[in-house]
């Protein structure tokens, strides 16, 4: 896979991660797996260049 590919793939894990979130506003671990998934996606962009 392109890096361009594996960041899309990672935006589209944070979208499901990010409604898993909301559903389960409650838990902390989803919110914790959000943060750190949109981390990765914006150390991935600067790469990337988007």
């Amino acid at each position: 896979m392109t890096e361009q590919e594996l960041l899309q793939e990672a935006l589209e894990w944070r979208e499901h991660i990010s409604k898993l979130a909301s559903d389960y506003s409650d838990q902390e671990l989803f919110r914790k797996r959000l943060a750190t998934i949109e981390w990765l996606v914006k150390c991935a962009e600067k790469v990337v260049g988007e």
